[in-house]
């Protein structure tokens, strides 16, 4: 027996609601696709700017989620 029974998204949305959470947008996929992308060159830049051990470590870490995300 599940420790969690789950829950069924209609009897929490409506489904217009649902529709609007649910829907596909091109547009955006590809905003954060640049976006991940344009974080990542900006981080970089600014840690060779810096050419500070510390700003490449937060670089790492930076880029690193901005990976995950991509």
């Amino acid at each position: 027996m599940p420790a969690v029974q789950m829950i069924r998204s209609k009897d929490i949305f409506a489904l217009d609601e649902w529709a609007a959470l649910t829907r596909v947008s091109p547009w955006r996929g590809l905003w954060l696709i640049a976006h991940g992308w344009l974080v990542s060159a900006a981080v970089i830049a600014a840690a060779t700017w810096a050419a500070h051990p510390a700003a490449w470590l937060a670089a790492v870490l930076l880029v690193g989620g901005r990976q995950l995300g991509l």
